[in-house]
């Protein structure tokens, strides 16, 4: 992990938990939150870490993972979700990325946010 401060991009559209995953996350890095895949993207760029929910409105958080990989991106993502067994949610498991599925101990978010590869 880098010696400085983590810059971790969220993406979740429900206010109260973007507000408390803010609040842990902070713990390991600076975070930039969001609620809306869009008004991320001119931020992908700066970004250590990327924590996204996997349905949200407009641009989904698989949306958002294609568009990193269409950009040639290897920013590691954690998706959250409350939505077991949906295609969504298959394709993300075959691609390798990590899902956290709600609800979750705060503790596991962090944990598996320090478990992603940073370059």
């Amino acid at each position: 992990m880098n010696p400085e401060r983590l810059k971790i991009l969220l993406v979740e559209d429900d206010e109260s938990l973007r507000e408390l995953f803010v609040l842990v996350l902070e713990r390991i890095g600076e975070v930039q939150a969001f609620s809306r895949a869009v008004q991320a993207l001119p931020h992908l760029d700066r970004a250590d870490i990327l924590v996204t929910d996997l349905a949200l409105p407009g641009m989904t958080g698989l949306d958002l993972l294609d568009y990193l990989k269409s950009i040639g991106s290897s920013l590691p993502a954690l998706v959250i979700t409350a939505h077991e067994g949906c295609p969504m949610m298959d394709e993300v498991l075959r691609r390798g990325i990590p899902i956290l599925k709600k609800p979750f101990r705060l503790h596991t978010l962090l944990s598996m946010v320090q478990k992603l590869p940073v370059a």
